[in-house]
């Protein structure tokens, strides 16, 4: 199911913000590890170590402290364009990702030509030009092909685009050409762990030797963790997010993954004080993170069974004033999507509805500050895909239809050869609901093929078409999947039972 677009090129799906305890680290001594041959455009020194230890903590996937680092660059020199976008792909909400980048694209006539491409992909990223995207990442192999950074950012759009193939190739480029760059291997670990066709072992193969290259840093353990989850080995996972607390023991990041490691387990007690922690650790952090962590201890309440309790948590999130806490219109977003798509799921039609209307309101006034028709038509998409959905979960079939149109129609300027998928999802739980489940299928194998919710919908629909043998390999994968969102715990107990691994 679709959320919020993500528009970071840089920052690695699944990952959230962790910082380490040597925040205090000189930057220029951290500057000095820093694999980066693409030019700088700033005449300081200062601003270089800091943006340069700023990009260390990036790679580490320490994204606070990454984004504290970019800023006080920034502070040292503002025209200092390459620092602005690392600013955005670090940001702690939609608003300050849009500030900064814009203060990127103001500056682009000061920065090289391949700062320049950097910038501009992402924008065509935010924009949903996906071609334009792939386009100046292609230029800048060509134009750096010795540069680690820039097969990277190759490797990140082949990697949004499902192309398997030419991402693990870019990877490869990255890796051979920095053998000690530990953050290329994580990239290219987690590629491995979530892209068709996956390599588990191979993912976890590539956060062993990021734990040997940067054995205090906690994101190498808490990503084997997640190698070690897809596995189902959640004995082990519980083990690495430990040994990634250790390292981090002010941050909530890992606790709240082993949180994840114990609503898997059944062990909802426990998942809660985990989760609970996690939540007390960011709060005296003081950032935003602690809110999007209350969904996930909400989310227990949909493992042991409670939906009505999981929506009444998440409605006190999504209630809260959060007025001065940078991207409160993302938290209470992130919280009603939850809520509507598990009223749907539950038949809770007003619910859903409300929720819904509260929840486009948002994102139009999210569309409102940005000034940007692409992504004011985005934001129109989105809402769109979700009414369309709710349409075909209440057997509006006509609406349905018409709201898939519509939503096509929405995304038709975007040179996004994925733009359609949504169209086909809601085409696909129409049919479904209708009963007509070939062509549930035939829709549902043309949208998000990695979406656990659409993926279980797509079995559910091969079974009752008499295809049980590719069912039951679906409902075998989505047994194992443990990643914890929304609509997987939605359906993870259905799964569980119908394999008999309860």
């Amino acid at each position: 199911m679709k959320n919020l677009p993500i528009y970071l090129l840089f920052t690695l799906l699944f990952a959230v913000a962790c910082d380490n305890p040597d925040v205090g680290e000189d930057p220029v001594e951290v500057a000095s590890k820093v694999t980066w041959t693409l030019p700088i455009t700033t005449d300081s020194d200062e601003a270089r170590s800091l943006f340069l230890a700023g990009v260390h903590a990036n790679d580490m996937l320490r994204f606070d402290d990454a984004n504290d680092l970019f800023k006080r660059s920034i502070e040292i020199d503002s025209t200092l364009a390459i620092a602005h976008l690392y600013a955005a792909t670090t940001a702690s909400s939609s608003n300050e990702y849009r500030r900064h980048l814009q203060h990127a694209v103001s500056l682009i006539q000061r920065a090289a030509a391949e700062e320049q491409m950097l910038i501009m992909a992402e924008r065509n990223g935010f924009v949903s030009n996906v071609e334009g995207q792939l386009s100046l990442c292609l230029q800048l192999t060509e134009t750096q092909p010795r540069s680690p950074r820039a097969w990277l950012a190759l490797a990140a759009v082949h990697t949004d685009l499902n192309h398997a193939d030419a991402s693990r190739e870019s990877f490869t480029r990255a890796v051979s050409l920095a053998p000690d760059f530990a953050g290329a291997y994580m990239q290219f670990g987690n590629n491995y762990l979530f892209v068709e066709p996956r390599g588990l072992f191979q993912a976890e193969e590539f956060f062993r030797t990021a734990i040997e290259l940067e054995p205090d840093e906690p994101n190498p353990y808490d990503l084997l963790g997640d190698a070690y989850r897809a596995h189902g080995n959640l004995d082990e996972a519980y083990v690495a997010y430990t040994q990634a607390a250790e390292r981090a023991p002010e941050n909530g990041l890992p606790l709240q993954q082993r949180g994840h490691v114990n609503s898997f387990l059944g062990n909802y007690a426990e998942a809660r004080d985990d989760y609970s922690r996690s939540i007390e650790l960011e709060l005296e952090r003081g950032n935003n993170t602690a809110a999007f962590f209350e969904v996930y201890k909400a989310y227990t309440n949909l493992h042991a069974g409670d939906p009505a309790t999981a929506i009444s948590e998440l409605k006190e999130i999504a209630d809260r004033p959060y007025d001065t806490l940078e991207g409160s219109d993302d938290i209470k977003i992130n919280a009603l999507t939850s809520i509507a798509m598990i009223a749907m799921h539950e038949g809770d039609f007003d619910t859903a509805e409300e929720t819904l209307d509260e929840r486009a309101i948002l994102m139009r006034g999210q569309s409102g500050l940005s000034g940007v028709e692409e992504f004011v038509r985005n934001q129109e998409a989105n809402i769109t895909y979700f009414e369309g959905i709710f349409a075909a979960h209440k057997k509006l079939h006509a609406e349905a239809t018409a709201k898939a149109r519509e939503y096509a129609s929405l995304v038709e300027p975007d040179p996004n050869p994925r733009k359609l998928e949504p169209m086909h999802e809601i085409m696909g739980m129409n049919e479904y609901v209708k009963g007509n489940y070939q062509e549930a299928v035939r829709h549902l194998t043309q949208g998000d093929l990695t979406d656990a919710y659409l993926k279980y919908f797509r079995a559910d629909a091969l079974e009752r078409a008499g295809d049980t043998d590719r069912a039951n390999q679906l409902f075998a994968e989505l047994s194992t999947w443990n990643f914890n969102d929304v609509g997987f715990a939605i359906i993870r107990n259905d799964v569980l039972s119908r394999t008999g691994s309860l």
